[in-house]
């Protein structure tokens, strides 16, 4: 009997893994252009020219992933879409590791737990498929907790180094690693230390030099300016709680040990450490499937049957339909063609040379081409509030030194409706019409549906679509 239900378990585990499969291509084929995958893809360009995080130019997150990046992939046409297919590998063989670190930790049943909540849950595929840090924390983690479940020192040492070089990946992954290394203080404490420690030194060794209010500035400063508002949190828990029906279940009072010190407590700092930015998003806490889904295993998979089966299956079902208004795909067209079609048309109408004006950093990474010093995080580097030495100093942008970038030669200037802010919106355009004759106007461009205007150098003439 315990034959037969193993092999029905290794079927459910195999089709599970295809599913995951189909889902991720649908995703990376039609998933919603994200604005964040331009500045990632674009830091990614700047590492391959030489440049620097946070010295040359502003990233509000630790550099790990574009350093990746810039190592597999050059910008230009493709170059998003490749972001993605290399995403969607990463989550792939996450997925994989992680259902392995449970038939090694837990059984078979566990393993299934872990192939069908990780693997199949919409949210963690239509993130991590982007071109964004998701899939490599995914990998990172998934990889480091298959070596803890290994047990020995060698291989204690080694998974925390990974989980060390993931933080480099997502700071906030700091808090849930500490309960981890808590727990193995008994047992290889000393392993588990130095393997964080240098998996730390992986990661945050570039940024040594640079002053550190910059980098307050970049991976805090901005994340938490404002301090944030009561109810968003409210709704962001009330949320977190209908998508993870099935992942509260592991928080209940179990008849055995942990068999993994320090698992369970770091699922749940992790998902609370995420209350901390001003501005709270129900996808940051992706991340964490792998413990997340690992600690349910954990919880579960010795007294896994029908009646608790099929509790799962209704609470699994009800968690993704909650999820579903996070999951944003394309409607009518494909935005990242529309990226790659408008970027390409950029391209032939501008010189290599002379940076394009723009906050939208997609159209920039595939049209191979740089944006002014201030531009390089789009949106989130407009900072009116800031005087001119301080949004030097911190690689941002205000009024006047948009003025700056103005009067300098650039090869074209494109513009969203939400860019900037009105007046300055204005102050833009003005300068676009006397400076570029071809205007090309679109209705409905990227995450947003937005108007996007784009002026370049030539006779006049106006595009409309």
């Amino acid at each position: 009997m315990p034959q037969n239900r193993n092999q029905s378990f290794r079927r459910v585990i195999s089709a599970a893994f295809i599913a995951h499969l189909i889902l991720a291509l649908w995703f990376i084929e039609r998933g919603l252009l994200n604005a964040d995958e331009g500045w990632y893809l674009y830091a990614a360009r700047q590492i391959a020219h030489g440049l620097e995080p946070h010295q040359d130019f502003a990233f509000f997150q630790v550099s790990v992933y574009p350093r990746v990046m810039a190592g597999l992939l050059e910008s230009g046409a493709g170059s998003l879409i490749t972001a993605r297919w290399i995403s969607g590998f990463m989550l792939a063989a996450a997925t994989v590791t992680a259902t392995l670190a449970a038939a090694r930790l837990t059984n078979t049943a566990g393993a299934v737990i872990v192939a069908v909540t990780m693997g199949l849950h919409p949210l963690v595929v239509s993130t991590g498929v982007l071109a964004k840090p998701y899939a490599l924390t995914l990998l990172l983690v998934s990889v480091g907790l298959f070596l803890l479940s290994g047990r020995d020192r060698v291989r204690v040492a080694l998974g925390f180094m990974l989980f060390g070089v993931a933080v480099g990946t997502r700071l906030s992954l700091a808090v849930p690693v500490l309960p981890l290394l808590w727990g193995h203080r008994k047992t290889h404490g000393s392993a588990a230390v130095a393997g964080l420690l240098m998996g730390v030194c992986i990661a945050f060794w570039p940024v040594l030099g640079v002053d550190l209010e910059i980098l307050w500035s970049h991976w805090v400063g901005v994340h938490t300016a404002g301090g944030g508002q009561l109810m968003p949190r409210l709704s962001w828990l009330a949320w977190q709680a209908s998508i993870g029906l099935v992942m509260l279940t592991l928080f209940l009072p179990s008849p055995h040990a942990e068999r993994m010190p320090g698992l369970r407590l770091a699922a749940g700092l992790g998902v609370l450490i995420h209350l901390v930015p001003s501005a709270v998003h129900i996808e940051h806490t992706v991340v964490l499937a792998p413990l997340l889904s690992l600690a349910l295993a954990d919880r579960w998979s010795s007294s896994l049957d029908v009646r608790k089966l099929c509790i799962g299956v209704v609470l699994f079902a009800v968690s993704g339909v909650s999820a579903s208004r996070w999951v944003h795909l394309d409607r009518e067209i494909s935005t990242v063609e529309q990226t790659t079609e408008l970027a390409a048309w950029l391209r032939s109408h501008t010189p290599e040379d002379q940076p394009i004006l723009t906050q939208q950093l997609a159209l920039a990474v595939e049209a191979d081409r740089s944006v002014p010093s201030g531009f390089e995080m789009g949106r989130f580097g407009w900072s009116p509030e800031l005087s001119s030495s301080d949004a030097e100093y911190l690689h941002h942008l205000n009024s006047a030194l948009l003025q700056d970038r103005l009067g300098a030669p650039l090869g074209a200037v494109v513009l969203a409706e939400g860019d900037l802010d009105e007046k300055n919106r204005w102050a833009v355009i003005q300068a676009a019409r006397g400076q570029f004759g071809q205007h090309r106007r679109v209705e409905r461009y990227g995450q947003f549906g937005e108007v996007l205007n784009i002026w370049v150098a030539g006779e006049v003439q106006l595009w409309t679509e």
